[in-house]
């Protein structure tokens, strides 16, 4: 038979700690953790200058690496994949709405505007390349089960968040 033996330090020390926890937990169970309106009031002067509004300014032109139009202004993208086997060649169609393809290979400064830009492709997993076109051709694809994902993005590589995903079968 064991005893174990605590001396006081120890056992005050371990109260401490789980009081601690104890109070963390509490607080951490009855704070809102999606209560996020006071780190972002707008103290804008001109903007509460008209009282009554609950707009925010934007600007549709934002320096660096960010979206030029307003994300907001029109409706986001969407893809889907029509995809046509012929062997080990893929036939690829990308199907979108309020997405249009524009070549930045062509044009590197051209800036990153809502409802614009290229895609993205993987297979298995692997990013193969950049697309300008709606429709590609895979060809000398292997024998086997392959997944065929397209994601859309911005024209300087931002994802919207848009992407299909086929999986095909060459025999």
């Amino acid at each position: 038979m064991k005893i174990m033996v605590l001396s006081l330090k120890q056992l005050i020390w371990g109260s401490a700690i789980f009081a601690g926890v104890l109070i963390a937990g509490f607080v951490l169970l009855v704070s809102d953790p999606l209560d996020v309106s006071s780190p972002y009031q707008n103290d804008n002067p001109q903007a509460q200058a008209g009282a009554g509004q609950d707009s925010v300014p934007t600007s549709s032109k934002v320096e660096g690496n960010q979206v030029t139009a307003n994300p907001f202004s029109s409706e986001k993208p969407t893809l889907a994949l029509d995809v046509t086997m012929e062997g080990n060649k893929a036939n690829i169609k990308m199907l979108t709405d309020n997405f249009t393809f524009i070549n930045t290979a062509e044009n590197p400064s051209q800036e990153a505007t809502h409802g614009q830009g290229h895609a993205h492709l993987y297979v298995d997993g692997q990013l193969l390349g950049q697309l300008y076109d709606p429709e590609f051709i895979l060809s000398k694809l292997p024998k086997g089960e392959h997944e065929i994902k397209v994601e859309l993005v911005y024209s300087n590589h931002l994802p919207y968040k848009v992407e299909s995903v086929k999986m095909v079968n060459v025999k």
